[in-house]
């Protein structure tokens, strides 16, 4: 195990109490060299990692109207096809309009929408599961006040914690956890231990952005009892005086210890070089979350994007997410993980991973996660990949997930993608995309366009200048006039570092469509039998709306069956949905999709025939992939199946759009008899 993280541009090393000058310039190409030779040896030895994706599946109402970003997703501890995930609920990027929660009770094929009491006031929406059944959600509030504070009275607003103790199925009414300060990025944990704080539930929170208290942030925990109901004081971690100290996972481990990584979030304009430099601290507790040791600073984390463009991609952060393993059949016991996504090598972004096997004391160096990322450059398009998360499974199977665009030649378009480590975070496989179909950015969507004039004899301000003119407007989110008109100043400031004062320059940039707001977190959790449930935003359909996949992780490839193609109508069920008129142009369009209900799994090419026609005409067919629109029609759902490419047992395929065209004059109505064709293993398979 490696304790030392490695910084060779700056011929740096870091242990764990900072930094220290490498003695000489051969100490520095040594370390240099070992990071290099340690990196180009993880990339040749990527394991053969056999990664299934399922379908995708609409996770989220259908709603037009609707942007749904930033979600997180728990499984339930007893039954491998409860899900429940969380989600906001917007009109504009950043504009929050509520919250909405999902079940999902087969695996995620399906998901049904639950209200909650004044989910239309919230944002940073989390969900964790018990042991027992139990599903904790959270929300901040964005107005309510907190009437028990008495002179914080609309300073303060609550967290809302609503449980449910019977694997999502009926929900309590809210309790609001008293907040001496507004709340922001609530991160929830559950021990799990059976030790003294069984069942206890974690909610760690940071004041919001705009400070209450002037030159200092902080960072407070809660903890509840295993029904919800009862509330800890508000227990104060953290205080700092210089970046806002961000609460992320809190981890429990076997023992009972309590871990709290905290995030120094930058507040400053984007592209302060500070912000390649933020800083990640460790807390531990070993009383059930009644005090708290002194931090220890465990990794830095740089920024999502290069700093040259940082400016265009507002809204991203690049606050690592956290998560150990618990499960007493792992052989990585009580191993911790963080990732995050940043552009420390200086030409990539790309995905990182550290672990610890000693409670959080020594960590790994940074492991890249993703094989691929083109390089920065002023001629192509920036290749950004976003906001990753991590789940382990019952096994100890390390699965990381994010936002990718490799695929799009513009690095606009994005999928949702997946990679998976068996040997406790030390390697990892090579990447596959779970998305069956891209998510694009709005059509038509405006470039930014950037006009620098030549000013060689301009002077600029000194960072450490701008610094204090920030902190004297502490805007927090948001921003304003002022803070804006520092923001054009310090990029003049980068383009002078750059060496670009002296030219005269105009930039079409499409960052616009490439910083599409997904949220803060996505949604990635390990089921009781050892899949993974991936939610994500998903932008497939227009309006960006919430998808799902449910993946497997193996060492070994499925062998293939001896297959026969036959008709399949006996051990599939047919399912429409998301029904559509156009009375103008007498057009019907439905969704359809096929379920398996054998015991066996069925292979491409899957196809839905039209037999016969009984009503409505010869011709009422509109848009069949083989162009006939009569008897013999076929719609083919070969590439419906999820990246496996098969229905497995019980699974559902991905929708596919039917259009039937109706006439006035023989009464609208159609009626058609089909067959649905496909590969199955030899001999006849029992309809469950």
């Amino acid at each position: 195990m490696i304790s030392t993280n490695q910084d060779c541009t700056a011929g740096r090393t870091r242990g764990r109490y900072g930094f220290q000058r490498a003695r000489g310039l051969a100490g520095i190409a040594a370390i240099c060299l070992a990071a290099s030779l340690q990196a180009a040896a993880a990339e040749e030895r990527r394991p053969d990692v056999t990664i299934e994706a399922g379908p995708n599946h609409i996770a989220s109402v259908p709603r037009p109207d609707k942007s749904r970003n930033e979600v997180w997703v728990a499984a339930s501890r007893k039954d491998p096809d409860t899900f429940v995930a969380v989600f906001h609920a917007s009109s504009g990027a950043l504009k929050v309009d509520g919250c909405e929660s999902m079940v999902s009770k087969d695996g995620g094929q399906t998901w049904r929408r639950f209200n909650l009491e004044k989910e239309n006031d919230c944002f940073d929406p989390m969900v964790v599961s018990g042991a027992n059944g139990q599903f904790y959600v959270s929300y901040s509030v964005w107005s309510a006040p907190n009437p028990e504070l008495g002179n914080w009275r609309g300073v303060s607003a609550p967290i809302r914690i609503y449980t449910s103790l019977d694997d999502g199925n009926t929900w309590s009414a809210p309790l609001d956890l008293v907040t001496p300060l507004r709340p922001d990025h609530q991160r929830q944990a559950v021990d799990l231990t059976g030790g003294r704080f069984n069942g206890r539930v974690y909610v760690a929170w940071v004041e919001f952005p705009a400070r209450t208290v002037p030159g200092k942030f902080h960072t407070f925990l809660h903890y509840l009892d295993a029904e919800g109901r009862t509330q800890s004081k508000p227990i104060l971690v953290h205080v700092s005086e210089e970046d806002r100290p961000v609460s992320l996972e809190p981890v429990v481990l076997s023992d009972g210890t309590l871990l709290l990584p905290i995030w120094y979030q930058h507040m400053g304009v984007p592209v302060d070089p500070v912000g390649e430099h933020r800083p990640v601290f460790l807390v531990r507790s070993n009383d059930g979350g009644e005090t708290f040791g002194p931090p220890q600073k465990i990794v830095e984390v740089g920024m999502p994007a290069w700093r040259t463009r940082m400016h265009r991609f507002g809204g991203q952060a690049t606050a690592p997410i956290f998560m150990a393993d618990t499960s007493k059949s792992s052989r990585y016991r009580d191993r911790i993980y963080a990732v995050w996504n940043d552009a420390r090598t200086g030409t990539t972004t790309d995905i990182w991973l550290i672990w610890s096997a000693d409670k959080g004391r020594t960590w790994s160096a940074p492991v890249k996660v993703n094989d691929f990322a083109a390089p920065e450059s002023d001629t192509a398009a920036p290749d950004v990949r976003l906001t990753p998360v991590v789940a382990v499974n019952k096994d100890g199977i390390v699965g990381v997930a994010w936002y990718d665009r490799r695929e799009d030649p513009t690095h606009r378009c994005w999928k949702q993608y997946f990679a998976a480590s068996l040997d406790g975070g030390r390697t990892f496989s090579r990447n596959a995309s779970i998305s069956t179909v891209p998510s694009c950015p709005p059509p038509n969507k405006p470039p930014i366009v950037e006009v620098y004039n030549e000013n060689p004899e301009q002077k600029l301000p000194s960072w450490d200048e701008l610094r204090q003119d920030m902190r004297k407007l502490d805007v927090g989110y948001g921003g304003s006039s002022a803070a804006n008109d520092l923001l054009d100043v310090a990029k003049a400031r980068v383009r002078d570092e750059a060496g670009l004062t002296a030219k005269s320059r105009i930039t079409v940039s499409f960052d616009s469509g490439r910083n599409e707001f997904q949220g803060h977190y996505t949604g990635l959790a390990a089921a009781a039998d050892g899949s993974f449930m991936a939610v994500w935003a998903d932008a497939r359909r227009g309006n960006q709306e919430m998808y799902s996949a449910r993946i497997r992780v193996s060492s070994a490839k499925p062998a293939i069956p001896q297959l026969e193609s036959r008709k399949l109508n006996d051990v599939v069920d047919v399912l429409a949905d998301e029904v559509r008129f156009d009375e103008a142009a007498g057009i019907t369009v439905m969704q359809v999709k096929i379920r398996n209900r054998s015991d066996r799994p069925i292979y491409p090419p899957l196809t839905l025939q039209v037999r016969s026609i009984a009503a409505g005409g010869e011709d009422v067919i509109n848009n069949a992939d083989n162009k006939n629109a009569g008897v013999g029609a076929e719609w083919d759902f070969s590439n419906l199946l999820g990246t496996q490419g098969r229905l497995d047992p019980g699974m559902i395929s991905e929708p596919r759009a039917v259009e039937l065209h109706s006439s006035v004059e023989r009464g609208l109505d159609i009626t058609f008899d089909y067959d649905v064709v496909g590969k199955a293993p030899a001999g006849k398979g029992r309809r469950n």
